[in-house]
Order: structure tokens, then C-alpha cells, then sequence
């Protein structure tokens, strides 16, 4: 028979692949909408919109953990797209 303390910790683990699965899909949802914007430059000005901003007011804790989460699964798909604009060759 399972405890219950197993039974949280599986359904705890299961919810944090959830998380990293969902967070490489955006990601590459993220990095594919902006490579539509026109140009890199314009692809990669649209993910930095898309960044929750952080000011004076910024929280703490879970809150602010969930902000920076959404920011760094956006700078990854900011960084995917650079790397491909600096992979082109320069139009002569």
C-alpha cells in the first residue's frame, strides 16, 4: 500500500514535469510566433514585450518566483532567436 506521503510526492513530481514541458512547448511556441514578426529585430522587440515587466513594486516569494519563471521561459525563446539571427550569413 502507498502512503499518502508517496502519493503527494508522485503527484508533486508529476506536477513539476508538467511545469518543465509546458515551459520548452512555449518556449518553442515563443521563438516560432516571433520568427512571423517581419525580421529577427522585430521577433526579438516581441518577446521582450511579452516579458512580465518588474518595478519598484515587484513581490516577493511564489508571486515573484512565477514572474521570473515567465521571464526566463521568454529570454530563452529571445536567446533561441538570436542565435539563429547570428547564424545567417550577411547579405552582401
Amino acid at each position: 500500500m502507498t502512503s499518502k506521503h508517496a502519493e503527494f510526492e508522485k503527484e508533486y513530481m508529476t506536477w513539476q514535469y508538467k511545469l518543465e514541458k509546458e515551459a520548452s512547448d512555449w518556449r518553442k511556441k515563443i521563438a516560432a510566433e516571433a520568427l512571423t514578426q517581419g525580421s529577427y529585430q522585430q521577433g526579438i522587440n516581441w518577446i521582450n514585450k511579452l516579458k512580465p515587466k518588474i518595478d519598484d513594486s515587484f513581490p516577493g516569494g511564489t508571486l515573484g518566483a512565477e514572474i521570473n519563471y515567465l521571464r526566463e521561459i521568454a529570454e530563452d525563446a529571445r536567446q533561441d532567436v538570436m542565435k539563429q539571427a547570428l547564424s545567417q550569413k550577411p547579405k552582401e
